[in-house]
C-alpha cells in the first residue's frame, strides 16, 4: 500500500512539472557593458521633497566605464548620493578605478537590482 501511495506521488510531481509554466530566460542585462541612470522614488506626488533619489549601475564593467562614470557625475546631485551596484563583475583595472571615482565623490555603494 506504501508502495503505491509513493508511485502515484511520484507521478503527480511529475505530471504537475510537466504542466507548469516553461522556465523564464535568464536576464543577461549584466552581459551588457555598465550603464549608469539617476533613479528617483515616486511618484513625486506622494513624497514630494523627501523623495529618495539613487544610481543605477547595471552591467559589465569594462576598461572605459571609470570615464562613463566620471562623465555621469558631473550632475551635482551625484556627490554623496547611493549607487546600487548590479554588475557579474568585468575588468580588474576598470574596477579599481571607478572604485577611486565612487570614494572620490563620498558615494555610498550596495549591491542591489532596481526594480521599477
Amino acid at each position: 500500500m506504501l508502495r503505491l501511495f509513493w508511485s502515484a506521488f511520484a507521478l503527480a510531481c511529475g505530471v504537475t512539472q510537466a504542466f507548469s509554466a516553461p522556465p523564464t530566460p535568464p536576464d543577461d542585462s549584466g552581459s551588457a557593458p555598465m550603464r549608469f541612470e539617476g533613479r528617483r522614488e515616486g511618484p513625486v506626488e506622494s513624497c514630494g521633497a523627501n523623495c529618495r533619489i539613487w544610481i543605477s549601475a547595471v552591467g559589465y564593467i569594462t576598461a572605459d566605464t571609470p570615464r562613463e562614470f566620471e562623465a555621469f557625475a558631473k550632475d551635482p546631485n551625484v556627490r554623496g548620493a547611493v549607487l546600487a551596484l548590479d554588475s557579474d563583475g568585468g575588468s580588474v583595472l576598470g574596477t579599481l578605478a571607478l572604485g577611486r571615482a565612487i570614494r572620490g565623490l563620498d558615494i555610498i555603494t550596495t549591491i542591489g537590482r532596481t526594480v521599477t
